[in-house]
């Protein structure tokens, strides 16, 4: 069986003459770029320069060595931007990743590094995600909600997909799906809990999840409207050329879930169910 073939066969409950493997095919199956580089070295591919596709998550383009080696059976389709305001097209700099190893990072991505060894990204003259010394990911650092009332979050305007980014993403995919035989991962995201926390902060998010309910509903209200406009326009650019659409969400942590079942299932799950439920209607 063809790579393609076979993740088509297992998603529909059929018996492959393997099963399916996936490294790199998307964010949540991803490889952190150091990490990658010393894998690539134990294997003996050499600890060149890779493409970091994720700036947030450092994750790593994986290659066609370690996709043959290990009969790997997915291609990610990627979004746009690698990081806010940093697109996938513009060609890629060398760049060292935070252990000092050497990476290809795309053209605009240009960190402030301070002198303890993090890495700042700016949007304008804010801001917007730090990476601390000795960690291997970016995490939020602003946050336009934090402290809004009603009235500034039914001002507040989420931006949707761009017409530039879907031109792209009906491109890639259609590249990948008519010139490689591998299963095509899109990723479209459609998180709205932990969109809710980097919109809020964690800390402001969690305090009005207990006690203004309100707020929450108005505002995963909002964020679900935003997803279900953008995934039909995502379906209309990418929906016959790709096998898997990936949603991304978090409500763990390491000792265990963040919100109560109660809670999850009273203020969360009726947005997901709808959208789901939509994205049932739509592929069908």
């Amino acid at each position: 069986m063809a790579p393609r073939e076979r993740v088509i066969a297992a998603i529909e409950h059929k018996n492959p003459d393997r099963l399916p493997v996936d490294l790199g095919g998307s964010i949540v199956t991803g490889i952190n770029s150091m990490a990658y580089r010393r894998l690539k070295s134990y294997l003996g591919f050499g600890a060149g320069a890779s493409r970091v596709t994720n700036i947030i998550l450092l994750l790593s383009e994986v290659e066609q060595e370690l996709l043959d080696l290990w009969q790997l059976d997915v291609l990610p389709l990627n979004r746009l931007y690698a990081a806010p305001g940093v697109p996938l097209t513009g060609g890629w700099k060398n760049h060292p990743l935070p252990d000092g190893s050497p990476a290809l990072f795309p053209a605009s991505f240009s960190p402030k590094i301070g002198k303890d060894g993090s890495w700042e990204l700016f949007d304008g003259d804010r801001v917007i995600s730090r990476l601390n010394s000795g960690s291997g990911s970016f995490v939020p650092t602003y946050f336009p909600l934090k402290g809004a009332d009603l009235a500034a979050l039914a001002a507040f305007e989420l931006r949707g997909i761009s017409d530039r980014e879907l031109d792209y993403l009906h491109a890639k995919a259609k590249e990948l799906y008519e010139n490689t035989d591998y299963a095509i991962f899109g990723w479209f995201d459609g998180s709205i809990f932990e969109r809710s926390q980097f919109l809020c902060s964690w800390e402001g998010f969690m305090t009005r999840l207990g006690a203004e309910h309100e707020f929450v509903n108005k505002l995963l209200t909002k964020l679900t409207a935003r997803i279900v406009a953008d995934l039909e326009l995502y379906l209309d650019a990418v929906g016959d050329y790709i096998q898997i659409i990936g949603f991304g969400d978090d409500f763990g942590i390491q000792s265990g879930p963040q919100l109560a079942p109660r809670q999850f299932r009273e203020l969360v799950k009726p947005f997901l169910k709808y959208i789901y439920s939509l994205l049932t209607l739509l592929i069908n």
